[in-house]
């Protein structure tokens, strides 16, 4: 199931203050995977913070039997691994194909067994775990969401407090969602922050607050 809302055009949108139907209506095409209609709701010059969260500074898939890394989020990490190193344990534990799970305040070391790009030597490296955030343009936005959209059966979004302040509009909202047909329900809440242009009134900025560790510990 998912929210119901009132169809209204964009220029009836912002052409006053924002209001929670509208909103409803943005979080709506974004968690359905709406590009086109999330796209109107956008600035070019639009950017998405994601909710900042302890990290390696890594993305990484898993290939028989080890991690292969794929993108480098934190350049600081740069002089320990790269792009195609492969993490083979971590923390003394073997990598599972599910990938790995980091625990540990900013700052902590977590000690990886890894193999360089075209090396077969094995080698223990001490990565220390980074504050990190996210940041995303407008065209990486839009894929992010319709990737996540793909990975769902159906949901449910209810909008539980909303406020705006000047340029910005504040809202806290539950989203629940089954990955196949009367499947397991998971759930998260969250806390959106949208900046909103005063001359377009278009969205230049969203930042995300909600609590990832309760959504990931639903999958173990």
């Amino acid at each position: 199931m998912k929210i119901l809302i009132c169809a209204l055009t964009v220029s009836v949108i912002f052409c006053s203050n924002i209001k929670e139907k509208d909103i409803a209506e943005f979080l709506d095409a974004k968690y359905s995977g709406d590009t086109s209609m999330v796209n109107s709701f956008l600035s070019k010059e639009f950017l998405n913070f994601h909710a900042p969260f302890a990290g390696l500074g890594i993305k990484s898939h898993y290939v028989d039997g080890f991690l292969l890394v794929t993108e480098i989020i934190n350049d600081s990490i740069m002089d320990y691994i790269n792009i195609g190193d492969k993490i083979h344990e971590v923390n003394g534990k073997v990598v599972p194909e599910v990938g790995i799970q980091i625990n540990g305040a900013v700052g902590d070391l977590q000690k990886l067994v890894v193999t360089k790009n075209r090396d077969s030597l094995f080698s223990e490296i001490n990565i220390p775990l980074q504050l990190l955030q996210k940041k995303e343009t407008i065209n990486s936005y839009l894929n992010t969401i319709k990737e996540y959209s793909d990975l769902w059966y159906e949901y449910d979004l209810q909008i539980l407090d909303f406020m705006y302040k000047k340029e910005k509009v504040f809202v806290y909202y539950n989203w629940e969602g089954s990955l196949k047909e009367k499947g397991k329900v998971y759930y998260f809440t969250a806390i959106e922050i949208l900046t909103i242009d005063k001359k377009s009134r278009l969205i230049i900025k969203a930042e995300t607050l909600w609590n990832e560790l309760q959504f990931k510990n639903q999958f173990k």
